[in-house]
Parts: structure tokens; C-alpha cells; sequence
């Protein structure tokens, strides 16, 4: 009750009016979404349209590593930069550009990736996922917590 022991019957540092914080938050919240890929269960997919979403996915993946891979390379290079004794405004914009530029790429390839799985689906298949992604948003499709 007042933020000591368990939390959920209001004994502990989660007790009601506190609350965990907020990256644990997202961590209960995110429990039970199963990922970007969840929105396509029950759906009732080929192997075909399987095999598909599988090379999409670890495409997008693979996407992904090397754009963190490059952010941190700008990042380095900026703390580099920053560090200097006399600071190359004009260097630190270029590197500001390069990642702007770094991350609209990455965004267009994965708005690539996102329209080839719905051109993987039938239409019929589109509409059941338009549906899901509606009562996600109402809240009315995401499980109810125990209230024991």
C-alpha cells in the first residue's frame, strides 16, 4: 500500500500510486504482443507466403544491424569530433547529414519490406490483419491482466 514488498496487493516498490518504472512498464505491456509478426497469426498462411515473410524478415534484420552498426560509427565519429580541441562545426554537420541520410534509407527499405508482406497476402488475409490492427488500437484484442 505504501510501496514496500510485492507490489501487486499494494505492498512493494510497485504498489499502487507508484507504479514500476518505466522501462519495466513497457516490459509488461510488450509481455504478451509477440512481436510486429504477431498481427499475422491465425491467418491461415501458405508455405509460400511463410517462406516469403521468413526472407523478408531476416532481410529487414539484417537491414537493421548494419544501420546500428552505422549509428554508432556516426556516433563515435561525432564524440571524436566533439572532443577535439578546436571543434569542425562543418565536420559534426556532415555527420548529422550522413546519418539523416542513413536513416531515411533504412526507413525506405523497410517501408519496402512492409509493402511486400502485404503484397504476400490474399486480400481476404489484408482484411483480417486491418481488422486485428483496429481492435489493437481500441484495445479491445489485448488479453486483461489477473486481478487475483
Amino acid at each position: 500500500m505504501f510501496g514496500f514488498g510485492c507490489g501487486k496487493h499494494g505492498h512493494g516498490p510497485f504498489a499502487v500510486g507508484f507504479g514500476p518504472p518505466p522501462w519495466v512498464r513497457h516490459k509488461y505491456k510488450m509481455q504478451n504482443c509477440g512481436g510486429p509478426f504477431a498481427i499475422l497469426r491465425d491467418l491461415d498462411l501458405t508455405d509460400e507466403q511463410l517462406e516469403k515473410i521468413a526472407e523478408l524478415k531476416m532481410e529487414g534484420l539484417s537491414s537493421f544491424g548494419k544501420f546500428k552498426s552505422a549509428l554508432i560509427g556516426f556516433a563515435q565519429q561525432i564524440g571524436r569530433e566533439l572532443t577535439k580541441d578546436q571543434i569542425d562545426k562543418a565536420k559534426v554537420k556532415e555527420i548529422a547529414s550522413q546519418v539523416k541520410t542513413s536513416k531515411s534509407e533504412f526507413a525506405d527499405a523497410m517501408l519496402d519490406r512492409i509493402i511486400s508482406v502485404a503484397e504476400t497476402l490474399t486480400p481476404a488475409q489484408r482484411k483480417q490483419v486491418r481488422i486485428k490492427l483496429i481492435k489493437r488500437f481500441l484495445g479491445v484484442d489485448t488479453p486483461r491482466p489477473d486481478d487475483d
